[in-house]
């Protein structure tokens, strides 16, 4: 009987993904990004996205992602395009944006930064470049000084990292007139994460499975604006639908993961960290 209502939770939790990208209008977007990328099973080095729900949700949330990218290409007005993405742990984005069918007649230079030596043997082995240092320690490492940078990413990393705010601030000094594409885990409350502590795990901690932050958008915002970034544009994609039976799944993914996850569009602007007189 638990063997039953796990499969049929497992599938209500698939639907309401489904039905939520459908509501959402990615349905194509997601069709086309499966054919660039067919497996993301190793998507993550610490673990296997191996369950229907699990790449349904990864599924998901990367057309979220490439859709946000797709906005700032008409915001963009040129052809050849700086992209660095900060916390890649398989390059499947770049393979995304760099596929001619989502990007266009684009031409993509795409770095790609983990500190995790796994992660960027991975992301070498598909004929993309990486460097190998953590995030706070990109600005200054000889691989990324001087790059002309158009677009930076970082997708649910910020979550990941000791100190957000100094982190968004030396990107922002490092780059002149750049976009910075972001997403993270969307909860209403802002928490101290550190699940594992929570829960006195005996396992091991690393920077790809642990949490140290998880904030609201509220709070991000607040957090980006002081760093030297504005919101150029601000989206909830969350993993049901709003307006069929499924949302019921909500009360599943709450207790499994997360309601969905907060994306934006920032552009640089120095106004609040040049107020602030204590860097």
């Amino acid at each position: 009987m638990i063997v039953l209502i796990k499969k049929i939770a497992i599938k209500i939790l698939e639907q309401s993904v489904y039905s939520a990208n459908k509501e959402n209008g990615r349905l194509h977007l997601l069709d086309t990004l499966k054919k660039v990328v067919p497996d993301v099973t190793k998507q993550y080095t610490t673990f296997d996205v191996d369950t229907p729900h699990l790449m349904a949700m990864v599924r998901a949330l990367h057309a979220f992602q490439v859709s946000l990218v797709q906005k700032v290409w008409a915001l963009l007005d040129k052809k050849n395009i700086n992209i660095v993405d900060i916390g890649d742990s398989s390059g499947a984005h770049l393979m995304y944006l760099q596929a001619a069918d989502v990007s266009g007649d684009r031409v993509i230079n795409a770095t790609s930064v983990n500190l995790d030596s796994h992660a960027v043997d991975k992301i070498k082995s598909k004929g993309l470049n990486a460097i190998e240092c953590r995030a706070e320690d990109l600005v200054g490492h000889p691989e990324y000084e001087g790059k002309n940078v158009d677009i930076l990413l970082s997708f649910e990393t910020l979550e990941h990292l000791f100190n957000p705010i100094s982190f968004m601030k030396s990107i922002s000094d490092s780059v002149d007139d750049a976009y910075f594409v972001v997403t993270v885990p969307y909860i209403n409350k802002s928490r101290v994460a550190l699940h594992q502590i929570r829960q006195e795990s005996s396992n091991d901690m690393y920077a790809e499975n642990t949490h140290i932050f998880e904030l609201c958008p509220e709070d991000w915002n607040l957090i980006f604006k002081l760093s030297g970034w504005e919101i150029v544009y601000g989206e909830v994609f969350r993993l049901f639908p709003k307006k069929n039976i499924l949302f019921v799944a909500s009360i599943l993914w709450k207790k499994f993961a997360f309601d969905g996850h907060y994306g934006c569009i920032l552009k640089k602007n120095n106004t609040y960290k040049n107020k602030y007189k204590s860097w």
